[in-house]
């Protein structure tokens, strides 16, 4: 709330599961009147519960709200390296925005 001054809330896919998911974001949405929405994820776009699925990750839940994703890439002391990690992000799983 300090951040953007409205409540926040959990978007845990891993605890919540889709729906959840869904109908919290859903109800803050509407309660806030706000024209966007801004998403933290965690860890990793791709990073979840067991390192071999995307469940629990950012990216999962990214595609369950239909949400955008901005990538944010710290390429510190990187050139042509950063465009093949940002290449590699968006063709792992071409299914996330």
């Amino acid at each position: 709330e300090a951040a953007c001054g409205v409540p926040s809330v959990n978007l845990d896919g891993w605890m919540l599961g889709q729906r959840g998911c869904q109908a919290s974001f859903l109800r803050a949405c509407e309660a806030s009147q706000a024209d966007i929405a801004v998403i933290e994820g965690v860890m990793g776009l791709h990073d979840g519960l067991d390192g071999k699925s995307e469940v629990g990750s950012t990216a999962e839940v990214a595609k369950w709200l239909s949400a955008v994703v901005v990538l944010v890439v710290d390429a510190w002391c990187l050139s042509r390296s950063a465009a093949a990690m940002v290449l590699g992000y968006t063709a792992l799983d071409p299914k996330v925005s």
